[in-house]
């Protein structure tokens, strides 16, 4: 859940300060307003995207004493409180990161129930809002078009003065509520059944308004808001940027009609009248903006009838210092911001036979700052790194008879994993000169094979005998990492092919051989080598040594060994 934690984080480094300067500008126009919210919209869903592209910033050096980390501020116990004005009051939003911070660092059996109750309601307000989308879709295909007379010709005219180059159709329903616009590419203006009976000063009001909303793009600055709080529908702050977005369109749009010369009380009696006539109780929503919402009507009727409120367009300079100052919050919370967010990365450290291992030391290096966290196990095979910034990081592991682990991984909230280490590898390196091994003639006269095998055999019945005795003592219990390495029993040999040592040709034979668990070598794969028959000389021998059984927790088990046999002639 820490991925939901960091989300809205990052979210509300924009979304914030945007709802907050909304409030603060009430004495600009609504048109102002509505921009700055429905920039901080799009930024916002930037933020995925740029957190992806942007280059990972250098985390802040953390502070020490006496070698421990000092402590720091704990973001997410950060609150805030923005104070919405409103006709019955006011309403405060306070919200407090550390709700999220504490879903994130859940026990594991409460993660599974957070997860879960956030996904439901993701999906259910998504739903709705595809419900809605779906019923606008379903009154369009059932509606009349209409394509001429007065309706027609009012709004050809009016869509000039907007400067909308789409087309727009106009649509009538038998919905007695319904007067709605939506779409971008082609949008549309849903009239009531009603709507052919209304004078000619109503429908330019009401096609005035509507048109607006086309041409300010409202209906798709609230759709992106609406999606953005399906998504973190637990935020506040998302609840209340929406609600601000809707009033503030509406209020724009109503200023654009007093611009073409409406008067204020005129446009003020339209809009009651249309509220008594479009029957509330009726109404279903819908994805799109109504213009005779009950909610919001008292503070539109009140706007309109203020002669003093500011009505002006957004002006170009206030467009690009408001869009210029929000993406640089949004870079600012897509990158630098993320490094001030510090996780864990916790977990166990077992052997083959899954059990603890203690005194393993786990170090992770961050492959962009070169910053190296180094910890060891502890009695119960547990360890715990704190305080690490997300970035990408090498994961390294040692202990005494066990193969290094190294892998990449990336902490971008707080980890929790489990690491499996296996027993290291043997390492056997022969060299040959001329028919002698190590200084001593391969040629000598050794017993036959046959029977040293037979007194290998005998001596691995006693060691295996002997590790019985050792592990009957004393049950393994639940600590691991007791090995007992194997003992070569047999030992065969290679011989230099006569003809290549004449000949001077000679080399290294690289091998990765397996030991099985009963002591015997099961394969014998070749990895690099001078000369076929070299390797053909060097695989045979291998194939025939023995080994006492290798133990790991008194159980036996196989174990990789590297084999190099260096056939050297003499110059």
């Amino acid at each position: 859940m820490s991925a939901l934690f960091e989300a809205t984080l990052r979210l509300s480094v924009v979304l914030l300060p945007a709802v907050i300067a909304s409030l603060l500008l009430k004495s600009r126009s609504a048109a102002l307003r509505h921009w700055v919210l429905a920039v901080a919209v799009l930024c916002a869903w930037t933020i995925p995207f740029l957190s992806n592209v942007l280059p990972e910033l250098p985390a802040p050096a953390r502070a020490t004493w006496g070698g421990r980390e000092a402590p720091h501020q704990d973001l997410s116990q950060t609150r805030w409180r923005v104070i919405e004005p409103r006709q019955d009051g006011q309403v405060f939003a306070e919200f407090s990161l550390a709700a999220v911070s504490a879903a994130a660092d859940a026990s594991p059996r409460a993660t599974p129930i957070v997860r879960g109750v956030w996904l439901t309601g993701s999906l259910l307000s998504g739903l709705i809002l595809l419900v809605g989308l779906g019923r606008l879709r379903w009154l369009a295909s059932r509606a009349r078009e209409i394509d001429r007379g007065h309706w027609f010709e009012i709004g050809h005219e009016l869509r000039d003065t907007y400067r909308i180059s789409c087309p727009v159709r106009l649509l009538q329903s038998t919905h007695p509520a319904l007067l709605v616009t939506w779409g971008w590419r082609r949008p549309k203006i849903m009239l009531p059944a009603a709507a052919q009976e209304w004078t000619t000063d109503r429908i330019r009001i009401v096609l005035a308004h509507e048109l607006a909303h086309i041409a300010r793009g409202d209906w798709a600055a609230q759709l992106a808001a609406e999606a953005l709080r399906s998504v973190l529908w637990f935020n506040p702050l998302l609840w209340m940027t929406c609600r601000r977005l809707r009033i503030e369109s509406e209020l724009a749009c109503d200023d654009e009609v007093l611009a073409r010369g409406v008067e204020g009380h005129e446009y003020a009696t339209h809009l009651l009248a249309l509220a008594r006539s479009l029957n509330p109780g009726r109404r279903s929503w819908v994805a799109a903006p109504a213009m005779a919402r009950p909610s919001s009507l008292e503070g539109r009727v009140h706007a309109m009838l203020n002669t003093v409120t500011n009505r002006r367009s957004v002006s170009t300079p206030a467009r690009v210092l408001t869009t210029a100052t929000l993406l640089a919050l949004t870079i600012l919370a897509a990158g630098l911001f993320a490094q001030t967010l510090f996780y864990s990365f916790t977990g166990t450290a077992f052997d083959q036979t899954n059990r603890l291992l203690p005194g393993t030391t786990v170090t992770l290096t961050n492959t962009s700052s070169k910053a190296k966290y180094e910890v060891q196990t502890d009695a119960t095979g547990k360890f715990e790194f704190v305080g690490l910034p997300p970035a990408q990081y090498k994961l390294e592991t040692s202990r005494a008879g066990f193969g290094a682990l190294s892998e990449e991984i990336r902490i971008s909230g707080n980890t929790k994993r489990d690491l499996r280490l296996k027993v290291g590898s043997l390492q056997e390196t022969l060299t040959i000169t001329d028919g002698s091994v190590d200084g001593y003639v391969s040629v000598r006269p050794d017993p036959p094979v046959a029977i040293r095998r037979a007194q290998a055999q005998l001596k691995f019945a006693e060691f295996a005998a002997q590790a019985k005795a050792r592990c009957a003592a004393g049950a393994p219990g639940p600590v691991g990492g007791n090995i007992l390495p194997p003992a070569k029993l047999l030992d065969v040999k290679p011989v230099y092919p006569e003809h290549l040592r004449l000949a001077k040709i000679g080399g290294v034979v690289q091998m990765e051989a397996v030991i099985g668990s009963d002591g015997t070598v099961l394969d014998v794969p070749v990895v690099t080598g001078p000369h076929p028959e070299l390797e053909s000389a060097a695989v045979d021998a291998v194939r025939q040594w023995l080994f006492s059984p290798t133990l790991l927790n008194c159980e036996p088990i196989p174990v990789n060994m590297k084999v190099s046999v260096m056939f050297a002639s003499a110059q």
